[in-house]
């Protein structure tokens, strides 16, 4: 068992044995034994984090009369990066050999890896994009918009010889 603590320093008891993990596949269709697709989910993915781990400190919530998106407001910055890393703490030790828990360590390791490098190459494209040239796609692109909106409503009509 491990314990982490909301913004609202409220603290959560996690743990993770055969009951809970069969709990997070019922109510979330999630299998938190399939590491290589669910673990990678549970690193990038704050929302689904946050169901998991909701999931498991249910029976806490419900005692304390808290309800899911009471739990998830409470979910947010450092607090969120430490019961992140809980769980997968808590999930790496629920394996009953040294050998698998070592193989999850590694796919913690390289998940983490990778959402570093998706970050690195994130910003980079950011810097490296013209922002100049970008607004001007923007504003071409509303202006495109705006003109056939009054166009097909009818404010605007095509140029015509008028009659007369």
């Amino acid at each position: 068992m491990k314990i982490f603590k909301d913004i609202k320093n409220e603290s959560w008891e996690l743990t993770i044995n055969v009951a809970a993990i069969k709990k997070v596949r019922d109510l979330l269709n999630a299998d938190l034994l399939d590491v290589q697709t669910t673990l990678p989910r549970l690193l990038a993915d704050p929302i689904f984090l946050v169901d998991v781990l909701y999931c498991l400190c249910k029976p806490q919530a419900d005692a304390k009369n808290i309800s899911d998106e009471q739990f998830g407001e409470g979910m947010a910055g450092d607090c969120l990066g430490a019961a992140k890393n809980t769980l997968i703490e808590e999930l790496k030790s629920f394996f009953p050999t040294p050998e698998e828990r070592q193989a999850v360590d590694r796919l913690i390791k390289k998940g983490n890896e990778m959402i570093g490098l998706l970050r690195e190459k994130s910003l980079l494209k950011l810097e490296l994009t013209d922002m100049d040239a970008k607004a001007d796609e923007i504003l071409k692109l509303f202006g495109e918009i705006s003109m056939n909106s009054l166009e097909s409503s009818g404010l605007i009509q095509a140029a015509s010889p008028s009659v007369n």
